[in-house]
């Protein structure tokens, strides 16, 4: 919505955003009394609309400000991403106060201070403060970036391949993450005692990243490198009197937690034929592992298998284990052994390279590396190439995949899998976009359970995405 030509206002709602079709048939008999069997159903029930983001730019004089809730997307987005894309279920949103100075010898600079999370908060004890207000400011997160970048637009682009010049882009963004004190349940526990439930945190995370983006005539590069760096004083969940326990106990309980991520991705391809009809390309990414903890580390919260694993007194004994695909990788079984460092570094969940493997099985890239050479060919050609980007294009990809620790594995072995996808598009010049894709996943030895003995089998993933763009 533009109000006047230097303030704007931007929104975003998502609309049965990630609903499954043929969910919430209507057979409950308070809603819908007809209807015995859900297979009989002809209602669906009631949708929900999001409102996602929200956010206002002003151009001053000086410079841009921007504010409110929005996405945020950095170079290829293995780090940050928007999630905008046809075909993606997550994406980063933050609630943001950012400024950018006018343009300086080509480079743009941006100053981000983000609110990540206020903690505690209280309406009041009948709701009589008619707002929801921070109980205590030294609970909450908050993240300070700086960024800096070099990024022609499309039409500076186009005219420098079209006279076979260089396209050098590039950008560095620093982040910082910070939260003294944390709430990590209810503020209040059953006797009304709020102190219990506030604990030191002592977060501290460092972010840089850093995108690299080279074109030349028919050829092109892209590339980015991102760090996980940091620690987090203590990972306790709740405040307790230290002379109620034993040194070695207390120790226990108040281990901290290092970070020492790092996940990098790499795109190149080239363009043959007229009108760039025919596109090699070649994607690597590697994000790193944590050597010593068993299962992926994508999701943290999952308890391993759910199989009784060998653990310490007084420890659950589904923590992940071997035979494990995922789970936590902190035990603090002891008060100096164990493990207390996270270092496998996780892509954006928005950030799809297969079908299969990372986007439904392990969730995300992680502790392992990918190598997939592509193809697509699109008969009418592309707008790079004199094309207009309509009709059909056909696309076809293979990746291996493997860890870089065996024990990251369910089956205890580095390689992962060997998978294919073939897909078929087509456009039409008033945007209207329909995609048909088949996936299948010849999994390797690093994918057996060997806590249980079995074996794999292929997989098999069908997608249909049909899509208005506006």
């Amino acid at each position: 919505l533009a109000v006047s030509e230097d303030l704007s206002i931007y929104f975003q709602a998502d609309i049965l955003d990630n609903v499954l079709l043929g969910s919430s048939p209507a057979t409950d008999a308070y809603l819908d009394p007809f209807t015995p069997l859900s297979v009989l159903a002809a209602r669906r029930g009631s949708g929900t609309v999001n409102v996602k983001r929200v956010w206002g730019r002003v151009n001053t004089q000086l410079g841009e400000l921007v504010f409110g809730r929005m996405g945020y997307h950095w170079g290829l987005g293995i780090l940050h991403n928007d999630g905008n894309c046809l075909d993606c279920d997550y994406g980063d949103t933050y609630d943001r106060i950012a400024f950018a100075p006018r343009e300086f010898k080509g480079h743009h600079l941006s100053v981000m201070f983000d609110i990540l999370d206020k903690g505690a908060s209280t309406t009041g004890e009948k709701g009589e403060l008619g707002r929801s207000v921070d109980l205590d400011t030294l609970d909450d997160g908050y993240r300070l970036a700086l960024e800096v970048t070099r990024v022609d637009t499309a039409e500076e682009i186009k005219r420098k391949l079209e006279a076979n010049q260089w396209v050098f882009n590039y950008g560095v963004v620093v982040d910082y993450r910070t939260q003294p004190w944390d709430t990590p349940v209810s503020a209040t526990d059953s006797t009304g005692t709020l102190r219990s439930h506030v604990v030191r945190r002592g977060a501290k995370i460092y972010q840089p990243d850093a995108f690299l983006s080279l074109k030349r005539s028919k050829w092109r590069l892209d590339t980015e490198i991102a760090f996980n760096l940091g620690s987090v004083g203590t990972h306790q969940q709740t405040d307790f009197d230290i002379g109620s326990v034993t040194p070695d106990v207390a120790a226990e309980l108040t281990r901290g937690v290092t970070f020492f991520q790092v996940g990098g991705a790499l795109q190149t391809d080239i363009a043959l034929l007229s009108a760039d009809a025919l596109l090699f390309g070649l994607e690597f990414g590697a994000a790193s592992g944590d050597k010593g903890a068993y299962g992926f580390g994508a999701r943290p919260w999952r308890n391993g298998s759910g199989a009784a694993q060998p653990a310490a007194s007084g420890k659950p004994t589904q923590a992940a284990g071997i035979g494990d695909i995922d789970g936590s990788h902190l035990d603090f079984s002891t008060a100096t052994g164990g493990h207390a460092r996270i270092n496998n570094f996780i892509f954006n969940r928005a950030f799809n390279v297969d079908m299969i493997l990372f986007r439904n099985l392990v969730t995300s890239v992680t502790s392992a590396w990918y190598l997939k050479p592509s193809m697509r060919y699109r008969p009418t050609g592309r707008k790079t190439g004199g094309g207009d980007d309509t009709g059909f294009e056909l696309i076809l990809s293979g990746m291996y995949s493997q860890a870089w620790y065996p024990e990251n594995t369910p089956g205890l072995a580095r390689p992962l899998g060997l998978e294919f996808n073939v897909g078929i598009t087509y456009d039409t010049s008033d945007k209207f976009h329909a995609g048909l894709a088949y996936g299948l996943l010849v999994p390797f030895d690093g994918l057996r359970n060997v806590a249980t003995g079995q074996g794999t089998s292929i997989a098999h993933a069908v997608r249909l995405l049909l899509a208005i763009p506006f």
